[in-house]
């Protein structure tokens, strides 16, 4: 017969294991929209800094014309540019879907909180562990 104290430990390492799994499968998801996605130079297209269409190219060589996304939040069009000038070369990336960032990669945030998280699960499981066997046996 089983003894409940096994029990209770099998579901507190079912819960660790889900904690560690859960944002270590969130940063890796987020290394691979990452690697998916390219970093590239952009330019403004048009004649007036007022347009909100750049190109860059693409890891093919081609020609990618399209909105970067966090541009008023960069400040970029705070900056004081002259009638006829053009905002760029901007550093972008840009996702396996098209859609540009300004000098930035969505998906490093999310990395950083992933294998911040499951890092922090397992420092907090080892602690526990070695606290534990330590009031156990303190010789």
């Amino acid at each position: 017969m089983r003894s409940p104290g096994r029990a209770v430990r099998v579901v507190v390492w079912g819960l660790v294991l889900v904690a560690f799994a859960l944002p270590l499968r969130h940063g890796l998801m987020a290394t691979r929209a990452y690697v998916d996605g390219y970093w590239s130079t952009a330019n403004q297209v048009g004649e007036s800094n007022t347009s909100e269409t750049f190109t860059w190219k693409s890891p093919q060589g081609e020609a990618v014309h399209g909105i970067v996304h966090g541009l008023g939040e960069k400040g970029y069009y705070d900056e004081a540019l002259e009638e006829g000038q053009r905002l760029g070369p901007l550093r972008v990336w840009v996702s396996a879907s098209g859609s540009a960032h300004v000098d930035e990669a969505p998906p490093e945030s999310a990395m950083v909180f992933g294998y911040g998280a499951a890092l922090a699960v397992a420092g907090a499981t080892a602690y526990v562990m070695w606290a534990m066997r330590r009031a156990r046996d303190p010789s």
